[in-house]
């Protein structure tokens, strides 16, 4: 539970289980995470498509600005055309979710220059980092990644008002996003700040961790 170095704040247990349960249990959150929201797309469509009658735009007539129900004949689903709605639907759909995806890469822009709320991704590697727990995600047989996040706190197993101290430490040197990758390489530019790293790994690996 201490520093890669070893030091007075090393556990004579290793890392504590429960600090590996709550990052499970972050990195299980996460995988139900998405950029867009697929119930907020289906509330837009149905304002768009029903309580503004532009799913009337699917019927076979020339005029955009026609959003009557009296132009589909006598029966309003009759006169819609399949081909028009699934492109009128496919549209607004389209439009939603990008407009969703844009807002989250603006986001996740203001975050990096402290200006809002970080993306859930980045919490867990913050997380990570203050709970002294690298992660190995392996995504294929030979193919993975790792997230080294190590603080420079000498443990994790500490009260919170030595954790609190720390990080404000850590946010007052401006090294709240970054600064926090492997000492072997500090001083390579460009990388004092990398956390995550493609791994490829060979047989004796897989025979070992299986």
């Amino acid at each position: 539970g201490g520093g890669v170095n070893g030091g007075p704040g090393v556990s004579p247990f290793g890392v504590s289980a429960w600090r590996r349960i709550l990052v499970a249990n972050e990195w299980a959150k996460l995988q139900g995470a998405r950029r867009t929201s697929l119930e907020l797309t289906l509330l837009v469509l149905c304002w768009a498509l029903a309580g503004n009658d532009l799913q009337y735009l699917a019927t076979p007539q020339p005029n955009l600005d026609d959003h009557s129900p009296d132009s589909c004949g006598s029966e309003k689903q009759k006169g819609l055309n399949m081909i028009l709605r699934f492109a009128s639907t496919t549209w607004w759909f389209i439009l939603c979710e990008f407009g969703q995806y844009m807002f989250q890469e603006g986001r996740r822009y203001l975050a990096h220059c402290g200006l809002a709320y970080e993306p859930v991704g980045q919490a867990l590697v913050d997380l990570c980092t203050a709970a002294k727990i690298s992660v190995l995600l392996l995504d294929d047989t030979y193919h993975g990644w790792l997230l080294h996040c190590d603080s420079a706190a000498d443990s994790a197993d500490v009260p919170m008002s030595l954790l609190t101290r720390q990080l404000l430490l850590e946010a007052k040197a401006g090294h709240l996003s970054g600064k926090r990758g492997p000492a072997h390489l500090a001083d390579r530019p460009g990388f004092d700040e990398v956390q995550a790293f493609e791994l490829y790994v060979g047989d004796g690996f897989i025979s070992w961790y299986r």
